[in-house]
């Protein structure tokens, strides 16, 4: 076999321009800077709590993380959703208490679900904070210590905030449709 001598000399390299490099690293820079922005705009982004409407679980100044691409029939009583005031269109945070289907009351500041005390491990909290002595900061609306039996239509669901002696939830507008959902707050 016959070695010639190109064979023998090494390739030369090419030289990267500093041009080639900067578009790279602009290139890298902007697909990552887009890609957070996507993530924080159609996936999950942060939402400051402005009141305390849902004390004692989320203070005034805590910052949320609401997941928007969730499904609303997946919801459960207890999770804590971000939705759209049915006639004000301002976005709140409440939470799940009953689903379609499901029979609520309140008596005497008790919440009653499909007859049965209702139970969630956030309850005892927000009911020593609903029985302080506070002056309502509201006097226009019904009565909020109860709310005569409701029964939950198909894709409605009902929502309450923790803080219920000040907060406007569905005790004042009722269950409210899927459409108002917009988001659910990933886990603190």
């Amino acid at each position: 076999m016959l070695i010639r001598n190109k064979d023998l000399v090494p390739e030369k390299k090419k030289k990267t321009s500093i041009k080639k490099i900067l578009a790279g690293v602009i290139l890298g820079f902007a697909l990552g800077q887009g890609s957070v922005f996507l993530f924080h705009r159609i996936w999950i982004f942060p939402f400051k709590i402005k009141t305390s409407y849902m004390e004692p679980y989320l203070s005034p100044g805590t910052t949320v993380y609401i997941n928007q691409l969730f499904s609303v029939e997946d919801l459960q009583r207890g999770d804590l959703v971000l939705l759209t005031h049915p006639d004000s269109g301002l976005y709140m945070i409440r939470r799940v208490i009953a689903l379609p289907g499901d029979t609520l009351e309140i008596r005497n500041r008790i919440v009653f679900l499909n007859g049965q005390k209702f139970g969630h491990s956030s309850e005892s909290k927000i009911q020593n904070l609903w029985n302080l002595n506070s002056p309502v900061h509201y006097t226009n609306f019904s009565d909020n210590d109860n709310v005569k039996s409701v029964t939950v239509k198909e894709n409605q669901l009902f929502v309450l905030a923790d803080n219920r002696r000040i907060a406007l939830d569905s005790r004042h507008f009722g269950p409210l449709s899927y459409d108002f959902f917009k988001g659910k707050l990933s886990d603190p």
